[in-house]
């Protein structure tokens, strides 16, 4: 209730403002002034009903809980003041059914389904706050067709130009950053950046053939001296 008196606050403070625009600028600090506004709200007979049938000893003068009806007329008027679908609308027997809904225990099933439906969101929201491939590639989109808007805007083109330079230096980091994403995307292999040296020395292989042809020469020339003489 003091969350919704605080947006009703809001939007009737600033005629030009909405609900969305509101929850946008709700806050931790606000949080935490409804926290201290409801805990002020607490009246003993509630807190003598939640203790009832865990220390009944230290409950003094229990009472029943104030008037459901009366909640509910509650709820209902601040509904309307709120207007609008879904609130202008509302009847009572809904809000008696929102009510009654707290008291029924979850099953099994239903609870996992909501843990589901939890990590999918959280999931998809990781994903849309994350620098991965997909993002960097719509973003690099998005700030080239800025650039070149600007650029054919702008009737300084001295400005321009230095406007798109300077456009080209910011986004370096992470256009390179979107290349090593696109390349592990692709599986490429990362590149070597080393050769290996060759040796200083090298050695000369032995003509085989020269050498056999070398020695058979010298003994033919023996062969034909040892005849003549």
């Amino acid at each position: 209730m003091c969350t919704f008196r605080r947006i009703l606050n809001a939007v009737k403070s600033d005629p030009e403002g909405d609900l969305d625009k509101c929850w946008k600028e709700y806050n931790i600090a606000h949080c935490i002034e409804n926290i201290r506004e409801a805990i002020d709200e607490v009246t003993e007979s509630t807190i003598n009903a939640c203790w009832k049938k865990l220390w009944s000893e230290a409950v003094n003068e229990f009472s029943m809980l104030p008037d459901v009806e009366e909640e509910v007329r509650r709820i209902l008027r601040l509904a309307w003041q709120f207007g609008g679908e879904g609130f202008v609308d509302m009847k009572h027997t809904e809000v008696e059914e929102l009510l009654a809904s707290h008291n029924v225990q979850l099953t099994n099933e239903e609870v996992e389904e909501m843990q589901k439906i939890e990590i999918v969101d959280s999931n998809s929201d990781s994903k849309a706050d994350t620098l991965n491939l997909e993002n960097l590639s719509e973003l690099r989109n998005d700030l080239t067709s800025i650039t070149d808007r600007i650029f054919a805007m702008d009737p300084v083109k001295q400005r321009s130009l230095e406007f798109k330079k300077g456009m080209e230096v910011l986004c370096r980091p992470y256009n390179e950053l979107y290349k090593r994403l696109r390349q592990s995307a692709k599986g490429e292999p990362i590149p070597r950046f080393y050769q290996v040296k060759k040796s200083c020395t090298s050695i000369t292989p032995f003509n085989t053939s020269k050498s056999i042809t070398s020695t058979t020469t010298t003994e033919a020339k023996a062969t034909v001296t040892t005849s003549r003489a």
